[in-house]
C-alpha cells in the first residue's frame, strides 16, 4: 500500500521516536525511495527491545563508494561493553531472523543491515 505524501511524513517522523538518525535528510531520502522500509523498521522494533533491552539505535545512511548515492540503511545497535562482547552478534542475528521473511516480502533483504556498536563511542 503506497503512502500519501502526509502519511509518509508522519510515519517517518514517528521513527524518531525510537530511532535517532545520524543523516536524517539522507535517510528521509533513501525511505522515500524504498516506503517499505517504515513497515520494516517499525517491525524490528519489538523484536530490538526483546533482545537488547538497553540499547540504543541509530539509523546511518551507508554512502555508495561508486558515488551513485545511498543504497542502504545501517541501524546501528549500541549496547554496554559487556553486551557487545558476549552475545551481541548472536542477538543480531536472531533479530535478523525474525525480520527476514518481511524483508523478503519488501523485496528489501539489502536495503537494511542490523550493525553492532559499543555505546559512548
Amino acid at each position: 500500500m503506497k503512502l500519501t505524501n502526509r502519511e509518509f511524513e508522519k510515519e517517518f517522523r514517528e521513527l524518531n521516536n525510537f530511532y535517532s538518525m545520524r543523516n536524517p535528510r539522507k535517510i528521509h531520502e533513501f525511505i522515500k525511495k524504498n516506503e517499505g522500509l517504515i513497515k520494516l523498521l517499525n517491525e524490528t522494533e519489538p523484536h530490538l527491545l526483546k533482545k537488547f533491552p538497553n540499547g540504543e539505535f541509530e539509523l546511518q545512511a551507508h554512502d555508495d563508494i561508486t558515488g551513485e548515492g545511498y543504497h542502504k540503511i545501517y541501524l546501528n545497535i549500541f549496547v554496554d561493553d559487556e553486551t557487545f562482547n558476549n552475545g551481541i552478534m548472536e542477538g543480531i542475528h536472531e533479530v535478523h531472523g525474525q525480520i527476514l521473511p518481511l524483508k523478503r516480502e519488501l523485496d528489501l533483504i539489502m536495503e537494511l543491515v542490523l550493525m553492532p556498536g559499543v555505546r559512548g563511542y
